[in-house]
């Protein structure tokens, strides 16, 4: 419902739901070891965490991040009998090296979901720190395999509403509060620009 209102807010031209907002926030994360099957976590080259959010299929448009291969996310992909995934550039170079992820398998909780994208990289740690291997899933309302934990108490506990528009932002800010608050009065908003959400990391 709240997506829907999102995108007919006068001079909406993009908008999604994530569950946390780059350059800050603090995204769900699986060892590395995970993603590749098994093995042993302590061995060379499959240490470490691979950051992933979910999304809603707007996301990328929004937030102005390029698919670079493959596709984006589809409402159709919400139904679908298999989760599909997008990855980020630095997840696939270090995961399938020269080969073409699109169509590969990820392993999540012991299933092979689908990859059907490779979209570009984001500084989610802040715009001085390399990026992280990333990976996204679709919010929807099925359980499956990244979010089968994710459930309410413990999933779903706060959400980020983006919008891209050609309005002024003051009036944007304004009318994006009102539509949330259309869908549910009570809920406390926090709401800025992405410039505003950018400038305390470009004076570090």
């Amino acid at each position: 419902e709240l997506e829907g209102r999102l995108i007919r807010i006068p001079g909406v031209t993009a908008a999604a739901i994530t569950d946390t907002l780059p350059p800050a926030g603090d995204p769900r994360s699986v060892p590395y070891v995970a993603l590749v099957g098994g093995g042993d976590a302590s061995a060379e080259g499959l240490q470490g965490l691979v950051k992933w959010r979910y999304v809603t299929p707007g996301y990328f448009r929004t937030m102005g991040i390029q698919i670079r291969r493959g596709r984006g996310f589809a409402d159709s992909d919400r139904a679908a009998v298999q989760q599909t995934v997008l990855i980020n550039e630095t997840l696939a170079k270090r995961r399938f090296g020269n080969v073409n992820p699109v169509g590969q398998p990820l392993r999540l909780n012991g299933h092979d979901e689908l990859i059907v994208g490779v979209v570009g990289d984001v500084r989610n740690d802040g715009l001085n720190a390399p990026p992280d291997p990333e990976f996204y899933v679709l919010r929807s309302d099925r359980v499956n395999a990244a979010t089968q934990n994710q459930r309410p108490p413990h999933g779903w506990r706060a959400a980020t509403a983006l919008i891209r528009s050609t309005a002024p932002a003051e009036a944007s800010i304004k009318m994006l509060q009102t539509a949330i608050w259309e869908s549910e009065p009570t809920v406390a908003i926090v709401a800025s620009t992405l410039q505003q959400q950018l400038n305390p990391h470009f004076e570090r």
